[in-house]
């Protein structure tokens, strides 16, 4: 959406309404708006409400919960002291999916089978001998 504006070219001076002439960045690609920065609160919540954008409202909720979710994941896994065990269990999937592909076989029970082979050699390699 342009709309024409009192900015100057040449100051870059950075307005909450966008100009009628086109911006460019010091590599020479177009800006979005007077100085390339972000949009203000106000395009934000306009965006929001923009039947153009209706995917927007969904997304900021889905990145909001995520980011809830994760965020208390997170804190109880360093609280455990489990910090680890999601590289030790990731970095044995990825070449067990490269073999499942070049053997032509499933990358997703490729890289699961190598999960789960590996969370129970942590669980049994870290278990506390009975005493």
């Amino acid at each position: 959406m342009i709309r024409a504006s009192t900015c100057d070219p040449t100051t870059r001076s950075s307005t909450p309404l966008e100009c009628a002439h086109e911006h460019r960045d010091p590599r020479g690609r177009t800006c979005p708006r007077p100085g390339g920065g972000l949009p203000s609160p106000y395009d934000f919540f306009r965006d929001l409400t923009n039947p153009a954008l209706a995917f927007l409202p969904r997304a900021l909720l889905i990145a909001v919960v995520a980011a809830l979710v994760c965020g208390s994941v997170g804190v109880h896994v360093v609280l455990r002291g489990m910090a680890f065990i999601g590289d030790a269990v990731a970095h044995p999937c990825s070449p067990a999916s490269a073999i499942a592909f070049v053997c032509g076989g499933s990358l997703v029970l490729g890289g699961a089978l190598a999960g789960v082979v590996t969370a129970v050699l942590v669980a049994f390699v870290g278990a506390e001998p009975q005493t």
